[in-house]
């Protein structure tokens, strides 16, 4: 059988197979395709700090050539991540991935720190590319 593993940043990963943060809801998803715990990893739906609505409908777009969208990152932010889909995506049982974002780098500061406290997380993804998520980011501090 051949070895999977990848180990990343001093983590390591049981295989190479990660979802993209937002794409597989390992949480609330109720009718799977596969058991999450075959992952290399779990990764959230990315949170901010504070809640967000993300953006107004329509966030979905289709075009003769596929689709666009604009979702707009909605949260419910840090608090209630921690409080309630963390501990459940620790459970499934590979590594844990927490997506972060905000507009601040004290606010990239905050919510990591948030993070690193519970002790569930493995690793962090800060999500610095979202096109979608409005021109308040702040990053000349």
């Amino acid at each position: 059988m051949t070895d999977l593993h990848v180990d990343i940043a001093g983590v390591l990963f049981p295989n190479p197979i990660l979802p993209a943060s937002g794409t597989y809801e390992v949480v609330e998803l109720k009718d799977r395709f596969f058991d999450p715990a075959v992952l290399g990893a779990v990764i959230n739906k990315t949170i901010f700090l504070q809640p967000r609505p993300g953006n107004p409908p329509p966030r979905i777009y289709e075009t003769p050539c596929g689709m666009l969208n604009s979702i707009g990152i909605p949260s419910e932010g840090a608090e209630h991540f921690i409080r309630e889909q963390l501990p459940a995506l620790r459970r499934v049982g590979p590594p844990v991935i927490v997506s972060v974002a905000e507009t601040s780098l004290e606010g990239f500061r905050r919510i990591s720190l948030m993070i690193e406290e519970t002790g569930m997380a493995d690793l962090l993804e800060l999500d610095l590319s979202c096109p979608n998520v409005g021109h308040d980011a702040q990053w000349a501090e």
